[in-house]
């Protein structure tokens, strides 16, 4: 079932249900795996994909390491939302984004062509990517 949960300037934004997606997990991607090579090099499949845009959120791009997003009121990041993960591609991913360390993830909406879609997201961990930049810079600095 669909439901209105808000406006944007050309109308009401209508919310989906996980369980009204194609199955398995949706994750709203917005660095690396952005790129299809490197998805599939990860995962060893292909997902179908939508521009997506995640609101209150800002992604953070560090000259050394990877981007993440961290939560901030009035942002957005720009992304693609994958749909239809299975269960193995999505432990691939967790180790890839090394989750639970650098990236937790997180259940979050999108709004894909004016309609919020519930899914997941890795969301940095400031304080360790940090961390992992001051490493890097000290190695190779």
């Amino acid at each position: 079932m669909t439901r209105i949960s808000g406006h944007t300037a050309t109308g009401p934004i209508r919310t989906r249900r996980p369980e009204e997606s194609l199955g398995g997990v949706a994750l709203f991607v917005y660095g690396t795996l952005m790129d299809d090579a490197r998805l599939e090099s990860v995962t060893g499949q292909r997902f179908a994909r939508r521009a997506a845009r995640l609101e209150g959120f800002e992604r953070v791009a560090p000259a050394r390491g990877y981007p993440y997003v961290v939560p901030r009121a009035g942002a957005h990041v720009d992304g693609h939302l994958i749909e239809n993960v299975d269960a193995a591609s999505l432990r691939r991913l967790d180790t890839y984004e090394d989750e639970g360390r650098l990236y937790l993830r997180r259940p979050v909406e999108v709004v894909v062509g004016g309609e919020r879609v519930a899914c997941e997201t890795y969301v940095g961990d400031a304080d360790q990517h940090q961390r992992r930049s001051r490493t890097m810079t000290d190695v190779t600095g």
